[in-house]
């Protein structure tokens, strides 16, 4: 892989101004035998054209982007394949008072291979005191196919050159208490989709992305992130709940591999440039057919890490980190029949210049 990018930009009071000209390349073989030298393959080339332009006008800001870009792929079951791609978007905000505040987007994509339509979002914030807010949006969203989706072919799945795009339309409303030494979010949610692409196994096992004509998703999000310093000592909980109910509106089941219940935990403690912390996940149990008759049971993982940041120089900063990933030993699955590594180590340096 190689990811090129070049950046232009202009700065004042007003105004801020980005060009951006970024090159992607992408080339990757599969052996299905490690012992054979039989292989699939792939590669893509990816250009992007980024302009960037926000204005401030008092209270009012101004947003607009344009994008162009080409993208070539080929490779085992690609003889040849494009798609260009021009998107122009604009963004309106407008801060009425301190305490409310209002946006409004517009984005249009014109793609060789779909037909786009317009899409349009809110969002607004209300500030009822120093410590409780809340906000809302609403949208509609638009997803052409990847060509992973299109043209995929490797062991265990195939992709589907009949898939269409998908549109849904989505409603948010958030609530956020802060406070000193602690910040608590609730978020509920739902969407409503048509022809979502979905990836789900069939009678082989053999995944395949297929449309689903009608579909719902709801539910709420609570995040609750505390926070204590003295001295040189830091101390930071973090703790996110998630409640999610993705169901196919003709058969009334809910969708495989989405869990109705996911939990992650974060406990660390810092004192200068010392980072110890323990991790925990909980994923509640999935339906693995779509007829919801199977399911894989909800698992528990735990991480526990320690990470250490000095500089050799000035102008040379690091970061050494010893990380144990499943802590317990724990035997889980992710997808049915595809057991997730034991306990495992993992020993990280990183340099930045």
């Amino acid at each position: 892989n190689s990811r090129s990018l070049v950046e232009w930009s202009q700065f004042n009071d007003k105004i801020i101004k980005r060009l951006k000209v970024a090159h992607l390349y992408e080339r990757y073989r599969y052996y299905f035998n490690q012992d054979r030298p039989e292989f699939t393959y792939g590669s893509t080339n990816s250009y992007i054209l980024n302009y960037d332009a926000k204005y401030q006008l008092g209270s009012i800001t101004l947003n607009g982007i344009g994008e162009l870009s080409t993208i070539a792929a080929e490779g085992s079951n690609i003889e040849n394949a494009t798609r260009n791609q021009a998107t122009g978007t604009l963004m309106f905000s407008h801060e009425v008072t301190n305490k409310f505040t209002y946006g409004l987007n517009v984005r249009q994509e014109l793609v060789s291979d779909f037909q786009s339509p317009l899409l349009l979002s809110f969002d607004t914030k209300y500030l009822f005191s120093k410590g409780y807010n809340i906000n809302i949006n609403a949208s509609k969203n638009y997803r052409i196919p990847t060509f992973n989706d299109l043209y995929w072919s490797g062991a265990g799945a195939i992709g589907n050159e009949d898939l269409i795009p998908e549109t849904s339309k989505q409603a948010e409303l958030g609530h956020n208490i802060i406070g000193k030494g602690y910040h608590f979010n609730l978020t509920t949610f739902y969407i409503s989709s048509e022809n979502l692409i979905q990836w789900t196994p069939n009678n082989s096992g053999i995944f395949s992305p297929r449309n689903i004509k009608e579909s719902k998703q709801y539910g709420a999000e609570g995040a609750l992130d505390l926070e204590k310093t003295w001295g040189k000592h830091e101390l930071r909980f973090k703790n996110l709940y998630a409640y999610t109910k993705s169901v196919d509106k003709q058969t009334n089941h809910q969708l495989i591999y989405v869990p109705e219940h996911q939990f992650t935990s974060n406990l660390s403690y810092q004192l200068k440039r010392w980072d110890v912390y323990y991790q925990l996940l909980y994923n509640g149990s999935v339906f693995i057919t779509t007829d919801n008759s199977e399911s894989l049971p909800g698992y528990s993982l735990s991480n526990v890490g320690v990470e250490h940041n000095f500089q050799l120089s000035p102008k040379i900063k690091c970061t050494l980190s010893l990380k144990v990933n499943n802590l317990y030993n724990t035997y889980y699955q992710n997808v049915a029949f595809r057991p997730m590594p034991n306990r495992n180590l993992n020993l990280q340096f990183i340099t930045k210049f």
